[in-house]
């Protein structure tokens, strides 16, 4: 993905795409980055597609021990990789 720096004269400095990540697209220097970046299905971000649920989402991001929220913080990475 290729970024640069961009010093605007109201905002400062900010980073600006070139190119589009999703398929290489280069942008003209004043050329809306989410206006074509929007055009873009989830698919070419590698993600399932628009309304799609994809199976075990179900599943929990973290695996706890102690029935709480957070993951036992006593436990190792191993045993909690192992429950």
């Amino acid at each position: 993905m290729a970024i640069r720096a961009v010093n605007a004269p109201i905002h400062g400095e900010k980073l600006q795409l070139t190119e589009c990540p999703l398929c290489g697209y280069a942008f003209d220097r004043h050329e809306s980055r989410p206006s074509h970046i929007e055009t873009h299905d989830p698919e070419d971000a590698g993600l399932s597609p628009l309304g799609t649920i994809p199976a075990g989402h179900e599943t929990p991001l973290a695996v706890t021990s102690n029935g709480r929220d957070h993951p036992d913080p006593e436990a190792t990475a191993g045993e909690v990789l192992a429950r």
